[in-house]
């Protein structure tokens, strides 16, 4: 196998407290790998520094031999790393369909041009990111919401649809913050 992310001694430091302190680890590719610690231990943030939500005071991170370390938020997802928070964040008033939508339209290869004029290039990009989005929202068992308002969905549903708008452009690694936290046990 091969190193899909490669992380080396991360450190983040905030007013002196050190919250990284020489974080290395590194992921494969087709592995599942956890960050495993109590809380206030430095998981959360290392997962916003890897992913640019977050600047490092040192380090580096590299997807498949690309650096991406100091890179902002919007260029490491391009690179290929997509990750969920903590806390929800998802488009309340929209449908489950527009928020798997808006999650897809930084790969879409529609320009606005395309759009505007409604090409063809346009339609495949809707027709495929629609198919995607229907398939994630199958896989995640909420489907008869496909189209209703996220808002009414319990949180753990939200956390479901955030992990599917992570999934909905097929990036390389996945990096989940508190996966289950409110999560039904019977979807785990």
């Amino acid at each position: 196998m091969s190193v899909l992310l490669a992380v080396s001694d991360l450190r983040k430091a905030y007013a002196g407290v050190h919250a990284l302190d020489g974080v290395s680890f590194s992921v494969e590719a087709g592995s599942i790998t956890g960050l495993i610690g109590p809380n206030g231990s430095g998981k959360s943030t290392a997962i916003d520094c890897l992913s640019g939500f977050q600047k490092l005071d040192s380090g580096r991170v590299v997807i498949e031999g690309r650096d991406i370390t100091g890179q902002p938020a919007h260029l490491i997802a391009r690179a290929g790393l997509r990750r969920t928070f903590q806390t929800v964040r998802i488009y309340e008033r929209l449908s489950l369909r527009d928020n798997l939508a808006i999650a897809n339209q930084q790969v879409d290869p529609a320009t606005w041009i395309d759009e505007s004029f409604r090409t063809r290039r346009y339609r495949e990009a809707v027709a495929a990111s629609e198919a995607r989005a229907r398939e994630l929202v199958a896989l995640i068992g909420l489907a008869k919401y496909y189209d209703a308002e996220a808002g009414i969905l319990s949180y753990g549903q939200k956390k479901l649809v955030a992990l599917a708008s992570a999934l909905m452009p097929r990036p390389r690694i996945v990096v989940l913050d508190e996966p289950v936290a409110g999560v039904n046990p019977s979807r785990i």
